[in-house]
């Protein structure tokens, strides 16, 4: 059953919310059209005819959306949240239970960095959906990056990071850049209720190993916001890392949760970010990435980068090498081609000390006597992705069967031909 509000409660209302508009909304100038608008509205009695209090919530956002031009601002009706909220209102946000019954849920998922690890061609990746409290999770950053700790190129994939904690993007990035130069200056923020700047820097100094000459990118979709575009945005503009995938979802200003009474909630931008180099910031336009491509290709295109310009020098012979072997196991990984089994079949046999097998649909390489077994993935019609360091190639006799396996390694050119046996 809706649940109506009387006169009374109206006015108290409408009065606790212009002036809580009027302490923490950071434009001045909006927030007092907003005021007139809705205190116009209420004196004139157009309120009165809205009884369902969730329906006077909705109609409250669509107004003061249309008059700021901000989809920030949020009125919501829900008795029991602000309850909870202001339950956590009186906590310490130092106390390991604030925002506990908030946060419960993300000891599931790592707090919000479901997955770490190496990608072909020693790429450290980085899966962060969200970024939770640093006071909750910062060991768990910590330990994240001192596992990528040896990569040669980092990936951060925030192509579905809906923000979070500004102290655990602060954390992050401070392991990017030089212990031994002068902190960064991050980003600039204004806080409009207290009337105050507040700079967030690197910090001097962070639990292990630093990267700061790792060529960095960042995937971005068009759902990537808030905290993730704070550090896409922030990156980008100190020539830290190259953004890949969509333009981002536009949300920069950071926002609060106000309690005006009668169970109703505010949220309400609190302020605004300024980056040091461009003295803006992303809110409305959203984080511009270098190459922007769909978010479902922006992996692919990051991989591919990172390793194109790691071995680069065409100059090189070696370089040259160990590119082209890289890029074909990312066809392997990105674009696997698929062969029937009556295909597969020609290659089966023994080839000195080395058996390939058919089972599952899958070619198996297995060295004789051991107990190794690689999966064969086909690169091409009659050339597979073996182990980590080799891929095999196969040649093909006039009566189109295998006479031989060719293995080719990734550090060296020679090529090692074993005739088939059996």
């Amino acid at each position: 059953m809706a649940e109506k509000i009387t006169t009374k409660s109206l006015h108290k209302l409408i009065q606790k919310m212009t002036d809580l508009i009027d302490e923490y909304y950071p434009f001045p100038e909006k927030a007092q059209k907003m005021i007139a608008h809705i205190q116009k509205k209420l004196s004139l009695g157009e309120y009165d005819n809205v009884e369902d209090a969730s329906k006077l919530a909705q109609t409250l956002t669509r107004e003061l959306q249309g008059i700021s031009e901000d989809y920030h601002i949020t009125v919501i009706f829900s008795p029991k949240d602000a309850a909870q909220i202001s339950e956590n209102q009186k906590l310490d946000p130092l106390d390991e239970n604030y925002e506990s019954n908030w946060w419960q849920w993300v000891h599931s998922d790592n707090f919000g960095i479901p997955k770490i690890e190496y990608l072909i061609g020693n790429i450290g990746y980085i899966d962060i959906r969200y970024f939770a409290p640093v006071n909750l999770a910062g060991d768990v950053a910590i330990a994240a990056m001192n596992f990528l700790a040896r990569c040669d190129a980092l990936i951060f994939d925030l192509r579905q990071c809906g923000g979070g904690d500004p102290f655990m993007t602060q954390l992050l990035q401070s392991y990017l850049y030089d212990k031994n130069k002068k902190p960064k200056l991050l980003l600039t923020k204004y806080h409009h209720a207290k009337n105050e700047v507040q700079q967030k820097w690197t910090y001097p100094y962070i639990p292990g190993k630093r990267l700061p000459e790792v060529p960095v990118y960042i995937l971005t979709s068009s759902r990537t916001f808030s905290g993730g575009e704070d550090m896409a945005y922030s990156l980008k503009h100190h020539g830290r890392a190259t953004i890949i995938g969509e333009i981002t979802g536009g949300g920069a200003h950071p926002v609060t949760e106000l309690l005006p009474g009668e169970g109703y909630i505010l949220i309400l931008p609190e302020g605004y970010p300024t980056h040091p180099v461009t003295n803006s910031n992303w809110e409305g336009s959203g984080v511009q990435p270098h190459i922007e491509i769909s978010s479902e290709n922006a992996l692919e295109t990051a991989h591919r980068l990172a390793i194109q310009n790691l071995y680069k020098n065409d100059e090189n012979q070696g370089d040259a090498h160990i590119l082209n072997w890289y890029l074909q196991r990312l066809d392997a990984i990105y674009k696997p081609l698929k062969l029937n089994p009556s295909m597969l079949e020609k290659f089966t046999g023994v080839y000195r000390d080395y058996e390939v097998t058919l089972k599952a649909g899958s070619l198996i390489l297995s060295r004789i006597g051991r107990r190794d077994n690689w999966v064969m993935v086909p690169i091409s019609e009659n050339t597979f992705t073996a182990d980590e360091d080799y891929n095999v190639r196969f040649e093909m006799s006039e009566d189109d069967s295998a006479s031989a396996l060719i293995w080719l390694g990734r550090d060296s050119s020679k090529e090692i031909r074993m005739a088939k046996t059996g």
